[in-house]
């Protein structure tokens, strides 16, 4: 899978295949910059534009609940591997991972938070009460996923 930053905000932007051609010939603008700039959309790149104002009205919502979420994925058979290792793990808003790095693939490594790239079925699901999971569990955090009982997690909940 092909992944750049766009050069004018430098959000990461995973392609459809069909815009590869695009890429390769120079131009590395997402959808919103390209928009922002008066270029022509095709009317994929338009669907995809109101889907990532969905997502970003959607994260600002989560945050205001908590500052943490557990990472959830649609458990279908064409979930990638990287996302299922991701499965039930707490994760921090202000510290996406990088799940193919987590699990030891080697292609382009980019670091996000549940459902922000293309193709991905997973979601986040704000943790309001961490009393209310069960414990122990895996938290990402400082880079690796580790295992925490509901104690050890109390001391970075509201950090």
């Amino acid at each position: 899978m092909q992944v750049f930053r766009c050069e004018r905000c430098s959000k990461l932007v995973v392609p459809e295949e069909s815009l590869y051609e695009k890429i390769y010939m120079g131009n590395t603008l997402c959808v919103s910059c390209r928009k922002d700039l008066g270029q022509p959309l095709t009317s994929d790149e338009k669907a995809a534009f109101f889907a990532e104002e969905d997502l970003v009205e959607n994260r600002a919502k989560y945050q205001q609940v908590s500052s943490w979420y557990v990472w959830k994925n649609v458990k279908e058979m064409w979930v990638m591997d990287s996302h299922k290792l991701m499965d039930g793990v707490l994760v921090n808003w202000n510290e996406p991972p990088c799940p193919e790095l987590l699990s030891g693939r080697e292609e382009p490594f980019a670091y996000y938070h549940a459902g922000e790239i293309a193709g991905c079925r997973c979601y986040p699901e704000p943790l309001t009460r961490p009393g209310a999971i069960q414990w122990p569990r895996r938290v990402y955090i400082n880079g690796n996923i580790a295992i925490m009982t509901h104690e050890q997690f109390e001391k970075i909940f509201n950090k």
